[in-house]
């Protein structure tokens, strides 16, 4: 005889309510947007292709990896504030 393999088991409502009893817990794992990688969270980014090239070609004239120039980017500006200039 074959047998067809149980079908998943739907989420009740009674079930939403235990899940978020669990997760509003002090010691609940938050998820966040994102994929987890070691103590980063991974990110989608959108770019203009143009922006990008700049972008690589200063990580490439700094020794650095697209991705450490970005996060010092970020971290530059989050610690010292968004200064913008104008270029005429």
């Amino acid at each position: 005889m074959i047998s067809s393999p149980p079908k998943a088991k739907e989420s009740t409502v009674a079930d939403k309510g235990i899940e978020s009893f669990i997760q509003a817990a002090p010691d609940a794992v938050v998820k966040g947007p994102g994929v987890k990688m070691g103590k980063k969270v991974q990110i989608s980014l959108t770019i203009d292709p143009v922006q990008l090239q700049r972008v690589d070609d200063l990580a490439k004239e700094l020794s650095m990896g697209r991705a450490g120039l970005i996060n010092m980017a970020i971290n530059n500006m989050l610690e010292n504030g968004v200064s913008l200039s104008l270029k005429g």
